[in-house]
């Protein structure tokens, strides 16, 4: 080989690079994991003051404790939940970890899509979204839809 120093320093540095991704996205997981108890013990306000300043930005604490809230009523305790997707990315902004949970709650289940800000390693919530069968209202056979609808056919306020 004609340049082995060469090709031992990209060795090297992707070796260490991997270590680094596996510890951002085991970060990102505690941080799941800490969201999760914020959300069983009924603290969703403590997940909007550990967010990332990008998503307090946009979502005001109240909004947020109301959405956590809503979820917990209609879907009840987790039971049990699994990370079945991790990817990383890296910027300017600083490196992001993204996971996809498949959770299962009292009253339902969903797939939770997480994404986190890393910044020295500690996890800072960017977004978190739910998909979930029991979130979406259907009237029932006995409601009007009309009346079940908002009028201007929104379902959440424009701000």
């Amino acid at each position: 080989m004609k340049y082995p120093f060469a090709a031992i320093c990209l060795l090297a540095g992707a070796m260490l690079s991997s270590c680094n991704v596996r510890e951002n996205i085991t970060h990102a997981e505690k941080a799941v994991d800490e969201f999760h108890v914020l959300y069983e013990t009924g603290k969703p306000e403590l997940i909007h003051q550990k967010a990332d300043a990008a998503l307090k930005a946009t979502v005001t604490e109240q909004d947020m404790v109301a959405f956590v809230n809503g979820v917990h009523d209609k879907l009840g305790k987790i039971t049990s939940s699994t990370n079945e997707n991790s990817s990383i990315f890296s910027g300017t902004n600083g490196t992001e970890v993204r996971l996809v949970y498949k959770t299962t709650y009292e009253k339902g289940t969903g797939t939770e899509k997480f994404s986190y800000l890393i910044d020295g390693g500690k996890p800072a919530l960017l977004s978190w979204f739910i998909d979930s069968p029991q979130l979406t209202s259907h009237p029932s056979k006995k409601e009007d839809p009309a009346a079940a609808a908002p009028a201007d056919g929104a379902a959440v306020p424009a701000r």
